[in-house]
């Protein structure tokens, strides 16, 4: 399908519009806001780091 996996991001590549690439947006926009519920200080930020939803 030529989606890029999250488990094949590696230290070189996880840029953050790599790992947005990684989920549709409708699961990134999910996970974001549960990022703001859960993590908003984004204590668990290692790896494939999903920012929190900023609110507009």
């Amino acid at each position: 399908t030529g989606a890029t996996l999250p488990g094949f991001l590696f230290d070189h590549d996880s840029t953050p519009a790599r790992v947005r690439l990684a989920y549709t947006p409708a699961n990134y926009q999910r996970l974001a806001t549960l990022k703001a519920t859960y993590d908003p200080n984004q204590l668990f930020r290692v790896n494939h780091t999903i920012p929190p939803l900023k609110e507009t």
